[in-house]
């Protein structure tokens, strides 16, 4: 049984995807899939905002 080719973004289509978006969300990219990224907790909250 054949299995449907996913859509997977490339590098550069993630790139001109977060040209879109705001800077407060922060995104990677996973094994060619878009993931937002939760906001930081706790500690983690104070090391980012310095």
């Amino acid at each position: 049984m054949r299995q449907p080719i996913e859509n997977l973004t490339t590098f550069d289509e993630f790139v001109d995807f977060l040209q879109t978006q705001p800077e407060s969300i922060r995104y990677e990219l996973y094994d060619g899939e878009i993931v937002q990224m939760p906001q930081p907790k706790g500690k983690h909250e104070e090391i980012i905002q310095g």
